[in-house]
């Protein structure tokens, strides 16, 4: 799970989104090298963005946004619950809990970045 991280540094994401504003798109970090103090998460596995309740750095909790929190336009959905299903359908793996404790060892390398996602176009 390699991403570079985007943040209020004004360092730039090496792929291609198109953010909703400036504003959002200096203010997200990405879950695999988060930064305290970020305004907003992205988790790329999921497509999901959520703002943190605590320090990130710790393991805190973060609160799923449907909404910019800057501009107020709509959001990519999140794709958590495709994940679980993809991995349910195609690997036999269970979902919940005792998934996300095995996750590096029980989840095949596609579905621990974007690629899952984007392969099926979704």
């Amino acid at each position: 799970m390699q991403d570079i991280i985007l943040n209020r540094a004004n360092k730039y994401c090496s792929r291609a989104y198109n953010w909703c504003c400036n504003s959002m798109k200096y203010s997200v970090t990405y879950e695999d090298k988060p930064e305290p103090g970020c305004i907003v998460l992205y988790r790329h596995v999921w497509r999901e963005f959520s703002i943190p309740s605590g320090d990130i750095t710790s393991g805190e909790t973060a609160h799923a946004v449907d909404y910019c929190p800057f501009c107020g336009s709509r959001l990519p959905r999140s794709l958590w619950d495709e994940w679980l299903t993809c991995l349910e359908d195609e690997y036999h793996l269970i979902k919940g809990e005792e998934l996300l404790k095995d996750f590096l060892t029980r989840v095949p390398p596609e579905f621990r970045s974007d690629e899952w996602w984007k392969k099926r176009g979704l």
